[in-house]
């Protein structure tokens, strides 16, 4: 599907966080019969208010996180961690 400036302000409207996806392709997982579809994102619109220093603040794009089949929860932001360097991981 092609997104037009038109399709892409309508959505806007609509939502705070968009994420647009295509199939890339879909292989037999063998679990009774399960597929795994594989995709790419082609489009990531996330307003400008999530972004803080070098992180994407997801709770600000009132998003939700999915568990299992049928449950959904708000996201919140709880803590951020440095990233781990190889030189500072203590030698056990």
């Amino acid at each position: 599907m092609i997104y037009t400036k038109e399709k892409l302000e309508e959505l806007n409207r609509i939502t705070r966080l968009k994420i647009i996806n295509s199939v890339t392709g879909i292989k037999p997982a063998n679990l009774i019969g399960t597929m795994l579809v594989i995709g790419e994102i082609e489009y990531l619109i996330i307003p400008e208010t999530a972004f803080t220093d070098d992180d994407i603040d997801l709770e600000q794009t009132n998003g939700v996180g999915i568990s299992g089949l049928n449950s959904y929860y708000e996201l919140k932001k709880i803590v951020s961690y440095p990233y781990v360097r190889v030189a500072e991981v203590p030698k056990f």
